[in-house]
């Protein structure tokens, strides 16, 4: 059955409800009409492959995140998971006696993904809590005049009410205009999936038609309507379809077939398709390569990591808050709020670039922006004994090297390890800085014209340069010999330093 058959069957076959069947209750927007001539509401949204696609993506990375009370341990931002609260169990393993929290978070999410809300009844005894989920469509949300909500909700079977307060359920809303209930993205987008639909549609049936347009069929003579329904039927029961395409089709009495509108699959299929599944995609804010729309180019990022990271950004991290808020608001005290916290965990997704996030900390660490228990935080680690020193390491140092002053050092110690590197090359390294530094200064010389001021002021500029290239020529030859590189940074400061000092009065007149 195509998808306009099914879309038929639910708009049109209303007279096989019962008095009981939530779908006489639904509003109006849960199965609205579109341009494209398809009612659309949330169950025919997800048959659309692009919505199904986007929906499942979210509702199952959600879903596979560990959802974790923790207890926090002072002002620092320490805290350890709260395994002795009657809460953890149920958010971390078995919401109820039915669903693992897989099965919970992805139908709750495939309900807010969809419907813009999803609704669980706490059922709390005292000794353990469960979350028990409630379809959208039974659930009509009221304000009090306090303020406060309250849910009427319909039983599916009998249509029976019931009430329950705020503090009874657990309600994650999607974008909301009234800041009751959520938005149902799958209403916002209605046209863009009733165009998809009837795109599916279409395609269905032109290949049912064995890919061919409408077929125009002129006969010479006048035909009463019996007659021309006789032709009709003739022709599609034997010549219409795949199924009859290795048949002949013969034609007499000057009967001739033409076929019109006849498009190329490039120009008539595969680009509008391709446009709507791009549509789609952006209510839902899921970049087409996760779905399988391939991209030459994308505003999401230029690698696979950036990619990745914006997709977590953007797209996981507003769900997993909404969640993580709602069960806070719902399931803790205010006075337990500022005990404990609720949060999801998103290394999993991360480990994957493990080794570029590590190496990223490991740079912050060796320049001091972050201090060991800073970057543990930032790795969902608890923060350790002595973690909160930072490293000032010189540039290219050796990680947890002591950093030792530019000037003075021990000119032995120094004179030891430049023996490390074979005499050759030394000398060679020695009389390239020299020779660039002597012309270089000389023709300075000429033009600053006995000027202190241009002189001083230029003198300054050169030797921040020269140190570059000073470090230019030593740095390769001190990794070449294991030398260490602090002690290269050492020279090079040392040899700049005395360029400036030595030139500070001017060209000496035997220079």
């Amino acid at each position: 059955m195509g998808i306009i058959d099914r879309l038929q069957q639910s708009s049109l076959r209303a007279e096989s409800w019962g008095p009981a069947d939530s779908r006489w209750y639904q509003s109006v927007d849960s199965f609205a009409s579109t341009f494209a001539g398809f009612p659309i509401g949330p169950d025919t949204a997800k048959r659309v492959s692009a919505v199904f696609a986007c929906v499942s993506l979210i509702a199952e990375t959600v879903a596979s995140l560990p959802c974790i009370l923790y207890r926090r341990l002072d002002d620092d931002g320490a805290k350890e998971r709260a395994r002795d609260h009657r809460l953890y169990r149920t958010l971390r393993f078995q919401p109820n006696p039915w669903m693992t929290t897989m099965d919970f978070l992805g139908c709750g999410q495939m309900y807010a993904g969809l419907r813009g809300n999803a609704y669980n009844e706490i059922k709390d005894d005292g000794r353990t809590v469960e979350l028990h989920p409630l379809h959208p469509d039974l659930v009509t949300v009221e304000q009090l005049e306090t303020g406060r909500l309250r849910y009427q909700v319909r039983h599916p079977k009998t249509g029976e009410k019931r009430t329950l307060l705020q503090d009874q359920v657990v309600h994650v809303r999607d974008l909301s205009a009234d800041g009751f209930t959520g938005q149902a993205r799958s209403v916002l987008a209605r046209e863009a999936i009733g165009v998809a639909a009837a795109g599916e549609a279409f395609v269905a049936k032109f290949f049912k038609n064995d890919a061919t347009g409408r077929l125009v069929i002129k006969h010479p003579g006048r035909l009463n309507p019996e007659k021309k329904k006789e032709v009709r039927d003739d022709f599609q029961e034997n010549y219409a379809g795949w199924a009859n395409r290795s048949k002949m089709m013969l034609l007499t009495n000057g009967v001739d077939v033409t076929e019109l509108g006849k498009q190329t699959a490039s120009e008539f299929i595969v680009d509008p398709r391709k446009f709507q599944t791009s549509d789609i995609a952006r209510f839902w804010r899921v970049p087409g390569f996760m779905i399988g729309l391939e991209e030459k180019t994308s505003s999401w990022g230029t690698g696979v990591a950036e990619m990745k990271q914006a997709l977590i950004t953007f797209t996981f991290k507003p769900w997993t808050d909404r969640w993580a808020q709602a069960l806070m608001q719902a399931l803790l005290t205010e006075e337990e709020q500022e005990e404990f916290f609720i949060e999801f965990l998103f290394a999993d997704l991360l480990r994957g670039d493990l080794k570029s996030q590590m190496e990223s900390y490991k740079t912050g660490r060796e320049i001091g922006v972050w201090s060991p228990n800073d970057v543990r935080k930032k790795l969902n680690e608890n923060p350790r004994e002595g973690g909160d020193e930072y490293q000032d390491t010189p540039a290219g140092a050796a990680p947890n090297a002591s950093v030792q002053p530019a000037i003075p050092i021990d000119e032995e110690e120094e004179e030891e390890e430049a023996r490390a590197i074979p005499e050759p090359l030394r000398a060679d390294a020695v009389r390239r800085i020299a020779n660039k530094e002597i012309r270089e200064v000389e023709e300075r010389a000429k033009k600053a014209n006995n000027d202190p001021a241009k002189w001083t002021d230029w003198l300054g500029q050169y030797f921040e340069a020269k140190r570059d290239y000073v470090a230019k020529v030593l740095e390769p030859l001190g990794k070449a010999f294991s030398v260490e590189r602090w002690r290269i940074e050492t020279m090079v400061d040392r040899i700049a330093n005395t360029g400036v000092l030595g030139l500070a009065d001017g060209v000496p007149e035997d220079w």
